[in-house]
């Protein structure tokens, strides 16, 4: 497991918290629109971050990935 799927399940569990609690609750967020933006938007980011970073390290574990195979 890596920071990709940690950060993923997380944006992924923060969806549906805000879906239930949007569809439960009438006036959501009421004045916390920013906030839920905020995170929202954070935890999307990280993710991108994560599995761009994650998918550079794998190539690098496994021999340099496909700028080593064209270089050959």
């Amino acid at each position: 497991m890596n920071a990709f799927h940690v950060i993923g399940a997380l944006t992924a569990i923060w969806a549906v918290a805000v879906a239930v609690v949007g569809i439960k609750k009438e006036d959501f967020p009421g004045g916390a629109e920013k906030i839920v933006g905020a995170i929202s938007v954070l935890l999307v980011v990280s993710a991108i971050s994560a599995a761009i970073i994650t998918s550079a390290n794998e190539g690098d574990e496994h021999g340099g990935g496909a700028a080593e195979a064209t270089s050959e």
